[in-house]
Formats: structure tokens, C-alpha cells, sequence
């Protein structure tokens, strides 16, 4: 999740902690990661969940540095 780039390609290693075949404290921990990453860059700002969204398709970076973008976009 941190390290796959461009940031879309980290969405689907995310994929795949949804399926219940993978270990729940496995699920548990990328859960974890994953929202304290989007709460420290963009928390319950709905304009900076927007923009990171709207970047994601064209991001070259990893998945930590449009979040961390899309929060500074926004600020």
C-alpha cells in the first residue's frame, strides 16, 4: 500500500484485504493503516476526499503521497 505506485496500482493490492480468505488480523492491520492515513490528510473534508479521488486516475506517486496531496490541495 505505501510503496506501489502509481497510486492506483495500490488500490488493487487493497482489493485484495476484502476478501474474507485473507487473514482477519491481516484485514485488520491494512484497515488501520488505510484510515489513519486518509484521517491525518483528509479527515472528514469532503473537498479533499473529492480531489483525491479526482487525481487518482493520473497520480504517478504512491498512495501515501496523493492522500497527502489532495490534503494539501484543500488547506
Amino acid at each position: 500500500m505505501a510503496r506501489a505506485a502509481p497510486a492506483s496500482a495500490a488500490l488493487a493490492c487493497l482489493r485484495r484485504y476484502t476478501d474474507d480468505r485473507t487473514d482477519a488480523a491481516a484485514r485488520q492491520s491494512v484497515r488501520d493503516r488505510a484510515a489513519a492515513l486518509t484521517g491525518e490528510h483528509l479527515g472528514t473534508d469532503v473537498e479533499a476526499w473529492s480531489a483525491c479521488l479526482q487525481l487518482l486516475p493520473a497520480f504517478a506517486g504512491t498512495l501515501p503521497e496523493l492522500v497527502a496531496a489532495a490534503g494539501e490541495m484543500t488547506r
